[in-house]
């Protein structure tokens, strides 16, 4: 009876040293937006239960248009001409990749990708602000 305790207890003690290396190693890990826009597509499109063909465009259409959002420079220190360009710029994107989506997808199936996409990013800056706060 004791031997079964003593192990029952080391093995109990093995698990949790085991969870609290796995957690750490999980805080740790940081996506790069590139991989970071292909899990936000590929979750959109699980949502949108798209077949594999019409998923894999979306996923490529998805990153290509981060990637032309990115090269478009930061936000963060503009002056308003410089912003009203920017938000020119974004808009002229979302109507060059709105009809490229609409190749593929139905007005639906857009409209509950571009809410997906919002909620996503909503809870990203949500995690990423508590995350700040913790800190």
């Amino acid at each position: 009876m004791k031997k079964f305790f003593r192990f029952l207890i080391i093995t109990i003690m093995v698990m949790v040293c085991g969870t609290v290396v796995n957690a750490q190693d999980n805080k740790e890990q940081k996506l790069s937006r590139e991989e970071l826009a292909v899990k936000q597509a590929n979750y959109i499109a699980e949502e949108l239960a798209l077949d594999d063909a019409t998923a894999q465009k979306y996923v490529d259409t998805y990153c290509r248009y981060q990637k032309e959002i990115w090269n478009l420079g930061p936000k963060k220190g503009l002056n308003s001409e410089q912003r009203l360009d920017r938000s020119q710029q974004i808009l002229d994107l979302r109507k060059k990749y709105n009809s490229i989506y609409l190749s593929f997808l139905t007005e639906r199936q857009l409209d509950k990708a571009y809410k997906l996409e919002k909620k996503l990013i909503t809870r990203m800056k949500k995690n990423n602000g508590s995350k700040r706060k913790a800190k």
